[in-house]
């Protein structure tokens, strides 16, 4: 039992943590390639590809953090445009977003939400803090709006969250019609949330429509708490280099479905 949970561990978070050193370590499953950049839905549902580490992909974050490293992680915005909109995301380059949170009091406006894509002067999509779960594309269950617990007074507050994978080509811009700052719920205020997202070295992304299928993805989504282990072929080789961070080779497992080799 050990043994095995050994192993898993192995393939799971050692894979990751030798595709970080850099290139001393190939990694490849077979009949796939690494070096070709998978996004958006067919990523999401890429379980068995989910411990390795994409080439030629960023990931970043956009929001409300404190950027001087304090607590202050309630005001979201970067600037406010000549339209008067504020824009809380404003990314050039291929891209794609994954997930968008909010929290907001419900004594506080409800904040209407705007999506431009590749330099659009007319929002692709727009849509208010309490229409996600509601609105296509942003419908349950991968995106959704719910009034979150008491919390010792803090609540009760509207959370907002989406998980619709949103790629775009030349860029991207998102933006509200109020500034979303402050903590204070006397003030009708409630700047909380972010943006997370992945920026491609890759530029034939295709732009996100609406209309892509997500009945995969969905249905996936639908089997949390059930077990997703696939049966993959793992083949990864790690190569000696004096400049290697690795003092001796590394081992070994190799077994019917499965093989790690270390030369």
């Amino acid at each position: 039992m050990k043994k095995s949970i050994f192993l898993v561990c192995l393939v799971v978070f050692g894979v990751v943590s030798l595709s970080a050193i850099g290139p001393i370590v190939s990694v490849s499953r077979l009949g796939w390639q690494t070096d070709s950049i998978s996004y958006g839905i067919s990523r999401m549902v890429d379980i068995a590809s989910l411990p390795l580490l994409d080439r030629g992909i960023s990931v970043h974050y956009e929001g409300s953090i404190d950027k001087r490293g304090k607590n202050a992680d309630w005001d979201w915005s970067l600037y406010q445009d000549q339209r008067g909109e504020w824009v809380i995301f404003d990314v050039d380059g291929p891209g794609c977003i994954y997930n968008l949170v909010q929290h907001r009091y419900m004594s506080s406006s409800d904040p209407l939400f705007r999506f431009y894509f590749d330099g659009e002067e007319t929002p692709r999509f727009s849509l208010r803090l309490s229409e996600f779960g509601e609105k296509e594309p942003f419908i349950k269950p991968l995106a959704e709006s719910y009034i979150g617990p008491f919390d010792n007074g803090r609540g009760p507050i509207r959370v907002a969250r989406s998980f619709v994978p949103m790629p775009f080509n030349k860029g991207c811009r998102v933006t509200t019609d109020v500034k979303l700052e402050g903590y204070e719920r006397t003030k009708g205020e409630g700047g909380w949330g972010h943006v997370v997202y992945h920026t491609y070295a890759d530029n034939g992304i295709k732009t996100f429509t609406g209309k892509e299928n997500y009945d995969t993805l969905i249905q996936l989504w639908k089997k949390q708490g059930s077990n997703l282990c696939v049966k993959i072929n793992w083949h990864i080789i790690v190569s000696r280099n004096k400049r290697s961070m690795l003092a001796s080779p590394l081992l070994y497992w190799m077994k019917k479905e499965r093989e790690l080799l270390v030369l």
